[in-house]
């Protein structure tokens, strides 16, 4: 494990690629207009450069997050709680002030109505959403002691239905899943109560969600877990006669450790054990997202980008695309292993996509080469 993470394995990627120097930094979120990439850097900067011209400008020196509405406009939320959005290519007025000690995440619904995560509540319309405090808005799991605020999510997720997803990953105490029904008000914080009969009730998603992405009435999350071994799964959500349901074949990427073999093939000697293991893929998910120009599902992993083929309901086949021999960074909480190193990816069209990388700035694939941006 520790050799196939190694930095100094190789430093190329499968496909050509350089690095272009812009503001010598790494960031924590981007948006895409065109060819125009907005990101909030690690040091709390909203930017602004060109793919191709490799036009750069700052925006402003006080940013948290950054989110893209249906108008292709760019709202941001500061550290002081102001809402801005754009008016002009660099221009952003104030459209509301909150009020929290940290603000975590900004989003827009399917109305372009702006929500705001922070460690006082859910800021949506004007109102404030604050959970119970026994949940796991306030403590993760294995933990013994609550925070006095709301703590940050690891993935937040809002889905075409106005469902705000949040995930903890626990590491090796697993992670738990909450919602907020936005058209409801309503807080969810027990998936698998038996008295739920609708969405998001009664379906199993594995703890450590890296990713989400919706097509039409179907829900894809790839969920993964490092601690020794790896562990994780693409599921596969669809709507059925109203409601949703998990695919049975959901787990069609399943990773299975040398110990659980051993429980499976008691009598087989160490170097049976070891031929069996490579016969599981073993992969390190990380998020998955839809193509709209292609109408496709791609997901990214520690071997590199793929393209998800469904040649049955349920079934599927995967198609390699290219892979970034970017750095990773070990150290996660609550388990042995390393941070995911691509966080998120978007296609601008058929052929190009936009990543997120932890340590080597946000990538740009244009179909034959990579440009890093840092």
């Amino acid at each position: 494990m520790n050799l196939f993470f190694a930095q100094t394995a190789i430093k190329q990627d499968s496909v050509f690629a350089k690095k272009i120097e812009i503001f010598n930094t790494n960031y924590k979120e981007f948006e895409v207009v065109g060819n125009i990439v907005y990101a909030v850097t690690k040091g709390d900067s909203l930017v602004r450069f060109n793919l191709e011209t490799k036009k750069k400008r700052i925006l402003s020196k006080s940013a948290v997050s950054l989110v893209k509405n249906a108008n292709s406009e760019i709202l941001f939320i500061d550290k002081k709680g102001n809402v801005c959005k754009q008016i002009k290519a660099n221009k952003f007025e104030v459209i509301n002030s909150l009020k929290a000690n940290l603000f975590y995440k900004i989003l827009v619904d399917n109305h372009d109505e702006v929500v705001v995560f922070s460690d006082k509540a859910i800021h949506y319309k004007k109102s404030e959403y604050i959970p119970i405090f026994d949940s796991p808005f306030y403590r993760k799991a294995g933990r013994r002691k609550r925070s006095d605020f709301l703590i940050p999510a690891d993935f937040l997720f809002l889905d075409k239905n106005n469902y705000l997803w949040f995930a903890y990953d626990a590491g090796e105490w697993g992670g738990d899943v909450c919602f907020f029904d936005l058209q409801n008000e309503k807080f969810i914080y027990d998936i698998y109560d038996n008295n739920g009969s609708e969405f998001p009730y009664n379906f199993f998603i594995g703890s450590g969600i890296k990713g989400i992405t919706s097509v039409s009435e179907t829900i894809y999350v790839t969920s993964s877990k490092m601690h020794f071994y790896l562990s994780g799964d693409i599921s596969k959500i669809k709507k059925v006669a109203g409601n949703y349901q998990i695919c049975d074949n959901n787990s069609f990427l399943t990773r299975t450790s040398v110990d659980t073999l051993r429980n499976w093939y008691k009598n087989d000697t160490e170097e049976k054990l070891k031929e069996r293991q490579k016969s599981f893929i073993e992969e390190y998910l990380g998020p998955i997202q839809f193509n709209p120009f292609n109408n496709s599902v791609y997901y990214y992993s520690n071997f590199g980008f793929f393209k998800l083929e469904e040649f049955d309901d349920c079934i599927f086949l995967k198609k390699f695309l290219f892979k970034p021999w970017i750095y990773w960074s070990d150290g996660l909480s609550d388990a042995v292993g390393y941070q995911m190193n691509v966080t998120k990816f978007e296609f601008i069209s058929e052929n190009e996509l936009v990543f997120l990388t932890t340590n080597n700035g946000i990538g740009y694939y244009n179909g034959t080469e990579v440009k890093y941006f840092q």
